[in-house]
């Protein structure tokens, strides 16, 4: 195999794993923000503590989508901007409550759009962090064969 051919291989098995990760992080944070994210936690977040146990239950599904891997960082990132964002959008609401303003669907698309892009970029910049992760492991499929197509169910 020549090297051109050895790079387009290599740029293609990166992308599968990106998707892999991007996938289990949209499932972790469509788990966290509409299903596991009750009406009281989205009227309380304004409050610290309640805004913590969200971030801790965005953290922990992430975390659990992506097959419990070594990998610190991109968890500290999920859960720190899911934390700015949301703390912000809090923040922003209030300040348009105050003024007898609506915030609307604006502040809701703005806040998933935060959170997309940054699903986005830590797929870019960690693609493998799936791969590392327990549901990647081939000996964990050869007992659960339905883990072996879990990509593809969760695409």
């Amino acid at each position: 195999m020549d090297g051109n051919s050895r790079n387009l291989l290599y740029f293609a098995l990166q992308g599968l794993l990106m998707l892999e990760t991007a996938v289990a992080l949209l499932l972790a944070h469509l788990l966290a923000d509409f299903i596991l994210q009750s009406d009281a936690m989205v009227a309380g977040k304004g409050r610290p503590l309640v805004l913590a146990r969200h971030i801790g239950v965005v953290t922990a599904a992430s975390w659990l989508a992506l097959g419990f891997p070594l990998a610190p960082v991109p968890l500290v990132i999920v859960a720190a901007t899911h934390a700015l964002f949301d703390g912000a959008k809090q923040h922003w609401m209030a300040r348009q409550k105050a003024k007898g303003v609506e915030a609307g669907f604006g502040a809701f698309a703005a806040d998933q759009t935060a959170h997309l892009a940054t699903i986005a970029l830590i797929a870019g910049i960690w693609p493998d962090t799936w791969a590392g992760g327990l549901w990647a492991w081939p000996a964990l499929h050869e007992r659960l064969p339905l883990l072996a197509d879990l990509p593809a169910a969760m695409a």
